[in-house]
């Protein structure tokens, strides 16, 4: 889903050079992003699909629109 969310090209790139996936399914990539809020911007699509390891600034990022999302469209569940 991650060409859905950002850059054709970026996660054509991030995604040829990913690792193979862990025992979760998951893969550890690296996207080329212009700074942390476009990459929040683009990877919030993702919702529970996507997990930022790095910057910090990300993971603030996303952490804080799921909050936002959460307390938006009625609370827990």
């Amino acid at each position: 889903r991650l060409p859905h969310v950002t850059d054709a090209d970026a996660a054509a790139k991030a995604l040829a050079d990913a690792g193979d996936p862990d025992d979760r399914g998951w893969r550890e990539v690296t996207l080329a992003v212009e700074d942390v809020r476009v990459a929040a911007a683009q990877l919030v699509g993702l919702a529970g699909e996507v997990e930022a390891i790095d910057p910090a600034g990300l993971r603030s990022a996303l952490r804080d629109a799921g909050l936002a999302l959460v307390a938006h469209n009625g609370g827990t569940g």
